[in-house]
């Protein structure tokens, strides 16, 4: 469970760089900390969420996998579906 937002920031910048391996370990983070439901909110309100919609569109298996382990966890959440439906819709568009 995360405690504070500190790290949040680094973790998006993480997961948008040009470098494939940085946004796979980016990534990656974001999918761990998304496996804890008392971090949801926290990853949403931090605009993470967003971070793990537009790592829906690498065509990286890696990156896929761990994006989707993400929007998987936090999508057992009744409260959050809509929420990444529109992220993920959001991306898509743009």
């Amino acid at each position: 469970l995360m405690r504070d937002k500190v790290g949040m920031p680094p973790l998006s910048m993480l997961s948008r760089s040009d470098d494939i391996n940085t946004v796979c370990l980016g990534t990656a983070a974001l999918r761990r900390m998304s496996n804890c439901d008392g971090n949801w909110r926290k990853l949403i309100q931090a605009g993470l969420l967003d971070s793990l919609a537009s790592s829906g569109m690498s065509e990286e298996k890696e990156i896929l996998l761990e994006t989707a382990g993400g929007l998987c966890a936090i999508s057992l959440s009744e409260e959050h579906r809509v929420e990444i439906a529109y992220k993920c819709i959001k991306c898509c568009i743009v």
